[in-house]
């Protein structure tokens, strides 16, 4: 069985034309396609590939239907010269192309909702550890001052019940966290 070095080759953008089949190594986030491998269909989709900035890009020739065109070719005076693939407007491939655009948008629309929960719940889990500390202090004063603590636990908890009421997303997902975490935790 042949390796992936043995099976894949290298060509520059200038080389793409309909009919190879190409693999982008790039995360899914870079790009705008459905997938990271496939075949070249219609002409709009080498210049969204030529867009990506890529120096080299990996296809498959026992995959595609064409050989790359070779980008250097000597005229008539012996100079060389580019052949450049010639396209034409197709209102579906512009619908196509359009799809993809929109497509790759959702995903970084999804990531940045993502990272933006993420930081969110860093930050609750750090109010979290810091109102466990408050907890632990009353908890160590009780006896001795307890008309304070009981002053200070009923602001914990209604600093608590507030922040989970604004942000019931992710009180849920730290909640389930902890769930998780306390029922792993062995009783004794």
């Amino acid at each position: 069985m042949l390796n992936k070095s043995q099976r894949d080759s290298f060509i520059k953008p200038d080389q793409l034309c309909v009919g190879l089949y190409v693999h982008l190594d790039l995360h899914w986030t870079q790009h705008p396609f459905s997938f990271s491998s496939f075949k070249i269909e219609k002409p709009d989709q080498i210049a969204t590939i030529r867009s990506l900035g890529l120096e080299k890009i990996r296809y498959t020739p026992q995959k595609s239907d064409c050989n790359p065109p070779d980008i250097a070719l000597k005229n008539a005076k012996g100079e060389l010269t580019e052949v450049k693939v010639v396209t034409e407007n197709n209102p579906k491939a512009a619908a196509k192309s359009q799809e993809e655009v929109s497509g790759f948008n959702d995903k970084l629309q999804l990531i940045a909702r993502m990272v933006k929960q993420a930081e969110k719940i860093q930050e609750c889990e750090k109010i979290f550890l810091a109102h466990l500390r408050a907890l632990k202090l009353m908890w160590q004063n009780l006896f001795s001052n307890p008309v304070r603590v009981s002053e200070e636990a009923t602001k914990l908890v209604h600093t608590m019940a507030g922040s989970a009421l604004m942000e019931s997303e992710i009180a849920v997902h730290l909640m389930l966290d902890h769930k998780m975490v306390l029922t792993s935790i062995p009783m004794q």
